[in-house]
């Protein structure tokens, strides 16, 4: 009932936007209306274009696929979003990846990188102590303690969630897998979310294909938040070699530009996230064309 009242709402402030609003407003709703469209469209065509991919299973077995597989819906990779955001900040809201009360527990864990200094930095990526996106945004923290704080907490989730995209198939058969420090609400949450139990092992966990996709949107979303919307997509390169992140943030509803001019600079490219929240449209490759005729 709740829900239906919410739509009925919405559609009501809908129609006197599009009679007495602004241009942009108006424009807004437009696009909205369009992305509503398009998204069964979208989530069908979505899981092709991920599975046409080069993602290593971890082990991931045909017995493990189908306790997956009744729980997988097509959009269960993705973080959740919000076509109707009309702030940047909203589309994928930060509490959907980084609940309050993680953020909380990890307050912790990241005092580290609160009181971090450039000597600290400086020794932390020469020795790879910490992941190099990581590395480099620690040298513009902001001044003001809370955001600081709270930018912190983020790094150290992210350093968690690229930790556990990195992890091989021998890691996950360990009782314990993921970095000591990690606090528990965060590791359980982290670890449920994101892994299941391999049949037969106690301890052993396996992240099915899908779901390590769903873990670099997550990463891919959360550096989005950390840099303001605006990505520079080479400067996740180190941590996450050989992954053809373009198409992921295309994916996630990011406009993608590419600087051709330096042709000595590999993969200069920035991802830029906007509202509306448009996401991209697909038509049939030409194999499938041929086997249709």
């Amino acid at each position: 009932m709740n829900k239906d009242k919410e739509e009925n709402k919405n559609k009501i402030r809908d129609r006197l936007i599009k009679a007495f609003g602004s241009t942009k407003g108006k424009r807004l709703i437009d696009s909205r209306e369009r992305n509503a469209v398009i998204q069964e469209s979208y989530e069908s065509s979505i899981g092709a274009a991920i599975n046409n991919s080069k993602i290593e299973s971890n082990g991931f077995k045909d017995d493990d696929a189908d306790k997956a597989k009744n729980s997988d819906s097509s959009l269960d990779y993705l973080p959740k979003h919000n076509l109707n955001a009309l702030q940047v900040q909203d589309i994928y809201p930060m509490n959907q990846i980084i609940s309050d009360a993680e953020m909380d527990a990890l307050a912790t864990p990241a005092i580290i990188f609160t009181e971090s200094t450039v000597k600290l930095i400086t020794e932390w990526s020469n020795n790879k102590t910490y992941p190099s996106f990581i590395c480099d945004r620690l040298k513009y923290l902001p001044v003001d303690d809370a955001a600081r704080a709270k930018k912190c907490k983020q790094f150290m989730y992210l350093r968690y969630l690229l930790f556990l995209y990195s992890l091989k198939y021998a890691a996950l058969r360990k009782k314990e897998f993921m970095p000591p420090d990690i606090p528990p609400l965060v590791k359980s949450n982290m670890v449920g979310k994101f892994t299941i139990p391999v049949a037969g092992h106690k301890f052993a966990r396996s992240i099915p294909p899908k779901t390590k996709d769903s873990i670099l949107f997550h990463i891919l979303v959360l550096c989005l938040h950390i840099d303001d919307f605006s990505l520079n997509v080479s400067d996740l390169n180190v941590d996450l070699p050989g992954k053809d992140l373009l198409k992921y943030l295309r994916l996630l509803g990011c406009k993608v530009t590419v600087n051709r001019g330096d042709k000595s600079v590999k993969n200069d490219a920035k991802a830029i996230l906007t509202v509306p929240l448009t996401f991209p449209t697909f038509s049939p490759s030409k194999k499938n064309k041929r086997k249709e005729n």
